[in-house]
């Protein structure tokens, strides 16, 4: 139970964390999710930051601006707290930023994330007011 007082932010004191509870086959009661954890496992899935201190994510009002002085190279992809992609640019060529309009996305917490060749390089979690 958390109270919090009305009308203030509250923009880094809580974490979104999934769980998946499953039954991992083992010999007792099958149950998902018992109590008990006979037969069950938890894996939980979280968000990482990668800052890669070569990159920069500036937000304004309507848009956000990620930079990085050796150049973008790869795909741009935003993520909500769902997991839903909201927006994508992929082959991003060699650029020293990218600006991204927010426009058709609504106020919440979201994830962007730069991959070069599959590999993470960038993770940033943001909030757009």
């Amino acid at each position: 139970t958390v109270d919090l007082a009305t009308n203030v932010e509250y923009t880094s004191r809580f974490e979104l964390v999934f769980e998946n509870k499953f039954d991992n086959g083992g010999s007792g009661n099958g149950i998902k999710g018992d109590p008990s954890g006979a037969d069950t496992a938890t894996t939980v899935t979280g968000i990482n930051e990668n800052t890669n201190a070569d990159f920069t994510l500036i937000q304004s009002e309507n848009e956000i601006m990620i930079s990085n002085p050796n150049g973008i190279n790869g795909s741009i992809r935003i993520f909500d707290v769902t997991g839903k992609l909201v927006w994508e640019k992929e082959n991003v060529n060699n650029q020293a930023s990218q600006t991204i309009h927010l426009n058709n996305i609504s106020s919440g917490t979201y994830f962007v994330t730069i991959l070069n060749k599959g590999e993470k390089v960038f993770t940033k979690q943001w909030i757009r007011p």
